[in-house]
């Protein structure tokens, strides 16, 4: 299996710790030249939102999550993105896709805050999946329940776990189940 997500690793992993430190590492650890394989060593998973979005910080090298919050405020996120702009990077944001129904005014909240995520990446790419594009990659359904989408995350990352036990999925809950979905497409359709 190929190296950005080996399944194995995953569900055997462990030692979950908080990432108190995680700015400080980052600045120190990595910059763009360190990777010679010309590789990612960062992938960046948003579900964005009118107001608030949801984000999960992959780290490849350590093959865990290094952060994530399901309820950052977008102009927090988009401070994030900047300061990360620096990094061995990749960027994956959810679409939105049309129904053929009437949208609102959050829908097009939304679609603006993706494209200020996009703008504060630039001049890097970034890349945009649809729901559909996750149930299609995940479940091979385009067609599959959230439900469904939620159990095949579990199959490959494990279970989340508890706070004395957790796993590597520990503390995902609500749009971060997106987030998550959105990682999981963007490594498998990578790997």
């Amino acid at each position: 299996m190929s190296e950005l997500l080996d399944l194995n690793d995953i569900n055997s992993q462990e030692d979950h710790t908080p990432k108190d430190d995680l700015d400080e590492r980052i600045r120190g650890d990595y910059s763009i030249d360190d990777d010679v394989t010309g590789e990612y060593i960062w992938t960046l998973a948003i579900d964005p939102g009118p107001e608030r979005s949801a984000y999960i910080l992959w780290n490849r090298h350590e093959n865990q999550i290094e952060q994530m919050d399901g309820e950052i405020l977008n102009e927090d996120l988009l401070l994030k993105i900047i300061e990360w702009r620096a990094l061995n990077l990749q960027i994956a944001v959810e679409g939105v896709e049309s129904y053929g129904m009437p949208v609102g005014k959050s829908v097009f909240e939304t679609v603006r805050w993706a494209a200020r995520f996009e703008q504060a990446f630039y001049p890097y790419d970034v890349t945009y999946y649809r729901s559909s594009d996750c149930r299609h990659w995940l479940c091979n359904n385009r067609n599959a329940k959230k439900a469904h989408v939620n159990t095949v995350l579990k199959d490959v990352w494990g279970v989340p776990g508890t706070k004395k036990a957790p796993g590597v999925i520990y503390g995902v809950k609500n749009h971060l189940w997106s987030a998550l979905a959105i990682l999981t497409t963007h490594l498998k359709r990578r790997a």
